[in-house]
């Protein structure tokens, strides 16, 4: 009898294989990295205080949004040109061109910002806070910057063990210098904002190093104009999406307090997980792969597979995350952000509506509408924009969790509707809305718990969870062919995973 594996098109077989490959590499430095943090949550929120913590979320999504500014999408560009480019020689132009104009602009905007801090701490923290605070993560963010070519370079190249060990290892000291910092130096907010400076000055001479053949200090004009013009309509994206993600907080602060911020941050960390662990992971394999799948006789059903199995693992993660995530917060923090956990299941879900929304973009890259992205983004932050202005002040936590879920929402729609009409794919959707609708009703049904007390409700979410994969696999929510290509690729795996074993059982 054939196996399962055997009624695939081996090409469909071979890119999942590649992409559940690469998505766990980067998958394994996320969760690695993650659970450090985690496990930090205690410290932090013992050793500071909510409005410290409010302080330190508004300066991180600051600097995520200079960074959106600076890097005018340079990455997705060189990740674009570079898979596209035919000799080596083009792809060491467009690198190198990347990295001057990088250096450039990240000097010019380092002398212009040292100047504007202490205004700009004033307008963001209101009197009192120290200017300290936003010079070294401004700093940090600048060289951040210009250190994104050299580690898009290596993305390119799928040195993706390297990245994830480069990655995890900084993490790992960064946490270990924090826990000095501030537990022996008693340096608070300072000593968590000094140690990624001065981690990130290390990783920043490696990334030189491994990738310095590359980046040399010549500049072609034609082809900065290329990439500028691919990935410059993706910095509406990017501002479009910061405000999406984060600008709740600003809204936060001005209706309630930094204090409210804290406590929101760190429920919104709960919810993030599913960004770091399922939706980062695939897009750094996705954000290139998808060029080089569509350049195959077979691309179209390669993207179904692809949309309806990522999607699936989504959801599931997120109706997980929803139903637990809860439970862990007072194991977790100081009793003074008990208040996080009610936005958790909120913003999970907001979440899985972005990781979908993503996928759905496919269409408008192939098709180099990148301006179109950017269009769609746009109006979801308007929708978003307002519906924190309205939410927020009448609700405040529990309002901006809303807020961000509608903006998603209507960010994955727009992004469906637009790519369908300028590059047309059958993705599944509706099999994808099928389980999305079944993990809402689960999760609904799960809070109707009968019972009381941690153990019996975590037993009774347990089974709510596996009730949940009994309803997908009953409805058919996956076809025939992609049963098949799950089980050609946990084949795969077992026979790869008995390779990496087989030494060590000979040794014994």
């Amino acid at each position: 009898m054939a196996s399962a594996s055997s009624t695939i098109e081996p090409s469909i077989a071979s890119e999942l294989n590649t992409a559940v490959r690469q998505s766990a590499v980067w998958g394994f430095g996320g969760i690695a990295v993650k659970a450090a943090s985690f496990l930090m949550l205690p410290l932090y929120t013992h050793y500071l205080a909510p409005r410290d913590y409010g302080i330190w979320e508004l300066l991180d999504l600051v600097m995520s949004l200079l960074g959106m500014l600076l890097n005018m999408g340079l990455t997705a560009a060189i990740l674009k040109y570079y898979a596209a480019a035919e000799t080596n020689e083009d792809r060491q132009r467009i690198v190198s061109t990347s990295f001057v104009f990088a250096l450039l602009t990240g000097a010019v905007v380092f002398g212009i910002g040292v100047t504007a801090i202490p205004a700009a701490t004033r307008a963001l923290f209101g009197p009192g806070a120290s200017r300290i605070y936003l010079f070294l993560s401004f700093t940090y963010a600048v060289m951040a910057y210009v250190a994104a070519v050299p580690y898009t370079l290596l993305r390119a190249k799928n040195r993706a063990q390297l990245l994830v060990t480069y990655d995890t290892i900084g993490m790992v000291v960064i946490l270990a210098l924090n826990i000095y910092f501030v537990v022996v130096l008693k340096l608070g907010l300072l000593g968590v904002l000094l140690s990624p400076l001065l981690v990130g000055t290390g990783k920043t001479i490696l990334l030189f190093y491994w990738t310095r053949r590359e980046i040399g200090i010549s500049a072609d004009r034609a082809v900065l104009r290329q990439l500028l013009l691919f990935g410059a309509p993706l910095v509406l994206s990017n501002l479009t999406m910061f405000v999406l993600n984060f600008s709740d907080r600003f809204f936060l602060r001005e209706f309630r307090s930094l204090d409210i911020v804290g406590i929101y941050a760190v429920g919104y960390k709960f919810a993030y997980m599913l960004n770091f662990l399922v939706i980062q992971p695939f897009n750094m394999m996705w954000q290139a792969r998808m060029f080089v799948i569509h350049r195959q006789s077979g691309h179209q059903q390669i993207f179904r597979h692809m949309f309806v199995l990522y999607s699936l693992l989504l959801i599931a993660s997120g109706l997980g995350l929803a139903l637990f995530g809860p439970a862990l917060v007072p194991l977790l923090v100081d009793s003074r952000y008990i208040g996080a956990a009610s936005i958790i299941p909120v913003v999970t879900l907001a979440y899985v509506f972005l990781g979908i929304g993503y996928f759905l973009q496919v269409g408008m890259l192939l098709a180099s509408r990148t301006m179109l992205i950017g269009m769609v983004s746009a109006i979801s932050a308007v929708a978003n924009f307002v519906l924190n202005w309205v939410l927020i002040r009448s609700f405040g936590m529990q309002g901006a969790a809303w807020a961000t879920l509608l903006g998603f929402l209507v960010l994955a729609v727009g992004s469906y509707i637009c790519s369908n009409r300028v590059f047309p794919l059958p993705l599944g959707t509706r099999r994808v809305l099928k389980a999305l609708l079944l993990a809402i009703a689960v999760y609904l049904a799960a809070q109707l718990s009968p019972m009381s007390g941690l153990w019996a409700v975590l037993i009774w979410k347990t089974a709510a969870f596996g009730v949940y994969g009994l309803l997908a696999w009953g409805t058919r929510v996956l076809s025939a062919d992609e049963l098949a290509t799950i089980t050609s690729v946990k084949e795969s795996a077992v026979q790869a995973t008995m390779r990496f074993l087989k030494p060590a059982w000979g040794r014994a």
